[in-house]
């Protein structure tokens, strides 16, 4: 909404029409609530223009910040800004919608989410009823990272379709994003109301559960997605990584196991139980199960380099430098390869050679500086000048490696 449009309805006295203009503009958003309520409780004294006007400034700050400025993008658009209006084809400069909302959608499918912003606003500036158009607005402001605005934009698309539960729940999941797990169940279990046998939704209503604490109702959720999809492995795995995370191990190892035997072809589900093993100390399983993986996927760079660590952690140094090595054959930048197979030398302390790998380990990736200084495994050379120029100043932070 303009500020000329509010401005104009306080002239005329029309308080009412401004609070509805407001809740049409973001039915859900509860900073809004909030300065709606600071408004009524303003109206119980005497409302002075200034009062007003003040109040109003708030609340366009706030809409400002989150929300798109339709306005500013069509006028950046017009034709009398040459410059900017030629990334908004000059042959859909027309009065149909239409036109705009199908420029939008086809800078989406050529993966150009700003210039399919700036068309959907387009759109929405000639008719702003649309709920396609806010809705791929919305989408098209998620993908550049901007979730506030694609909230905003949903909420919006909410006030013509308030019961539509794939709009309640990308809402639920860009508040996910946010990290604001409260606001994403709000949604989510909305969405859920209205398709209570959507996996996804149980999914992410899992995830933000588990944000808060709650693992009963976590896996309550998880666990009707096994109840829906009881044939599919996915189903099991999500279960599986849930007890996982809360350590209870036998739940965990049976669900991994109920996915191997509905998919024991599947090379990845056989690799994920390897890791949960190794994870749990069971060196002698995740062995067996990182060869099984293997031999489905020979060519697999991360199932050598596991099994060379499965055998640096079982002390078989030997056989471990040969799974590393083959690590690093079949992916050159592998850059945890690397610095696993340097701590490996470290352990059998051959300085030149450790201090090699773990030189291409931080070509590839700078952050590994920081596992360096503290890992045990390096103990012996912290006060070593080689080595201490090749990562740098000592860090504070404690870390138990990878």
């Amino acid at each position: 909404m303009k500020r000329k449009k509010f401005i104009q309805l306080l002239n005329q006295g029309e308080y009412t029409s401004v609070l509805s203009e407001l809740k049409l503009y973001f039915s859900e958003d509860e900073t809004l609530i909030n300065l709606i309520g600071e408004f009524q409780t303003l109206r119980k004294d005497e409302v002075t223009k200034e009062k007003a006007e003040n109040w109003i400034d708030k609340v366009l700050e706030y809409i400002e910040s989150v929300s798109p400025s339709v306005w500013e993008v069509i006028e950046e658009a017009m034709p009398d800004r040459p410059e900017n209006a030629a990334e908004i084809d000059l042959e859909f400069m027309s009065d149909d919608p239409e036109q705009f909302f199908n420029l939008g959608e086809g800078y989406l499918e050529m993966g150009d989410p700003y210039k399919a912003i700036k068309s959907f606003s387009c759109s929405l500036m000639l008719d702003e009823s649309q709920v396609k158009a806010w809705n791929s607005l919305a989408f098209s402001f998620a993908v550049t990272g901007q979730q506030l605005k694609a909230v905003s934009c949903w909420n919006r698309s909410l006030s013509y379709m308030p019961n539509e539960g794939r709009i309640l729940y990308n809402i639920g999941i860009a508040y996910s994003s946010l990290e604001q797990p409260n606001k994403a169940i709000h949604f989510l279990e909305k969405a859920l109301a209205i398709m209570p046998e959507d996996v996804n939704i149980l999914l992410h209503l899992g995830v933000a559960y588990m944000g808060l604490g709650d693992t009963e109702t976590a896996i309550e959720y998880i666990t009707k997605i096994t109840v829906i999809e009881p044939d599919k492995a996915q189903s099991w795995i999500k279960l599986a990584d849930l007890y996982q995370h809360i350590r209870s191990f036998e739940k965990a190892e049976n669900c991994y196991q109920k996915a191997i035997e509905l998919e024991p072809e599947d090379a990845m589900i056989v690799y994920r139980m390897a890791h949960f093993y190794m994870k749990n100390k069971l060196y002698d399983k995740t062995v067996d199960l990182f060869l099984q993986t293997i031999e489905k996927l020979p060519e697999f760079s991360d199932a050598y380099h596991y099994l060379g660590l499965t055998y640096l952690y079982r002390v078989e140094y030997d056989t471990s430098h040969i799974y590393f090595k083959r690590a690093i054959e079949l992916d050159s930048e592998n850059a945890r390869a690397y610095y696993n197979w340097s701590c490996l030398y470290s352990l059998e302390f051959k300085k030149e050679e450790a201090l090699d790998l773990l030189r291409k380990c931080l070509a590839l990736e700078e952050s590994f500086k920081e596992k360096a200084i503290v890992d045990p495994d390096f103990a012996w050379l912290k006060e070593d000048r080689d080595f201490l120029s090749l990562v740098g100043e000592e860090s504070t932070s404690s870390s138990t490696g990878l």
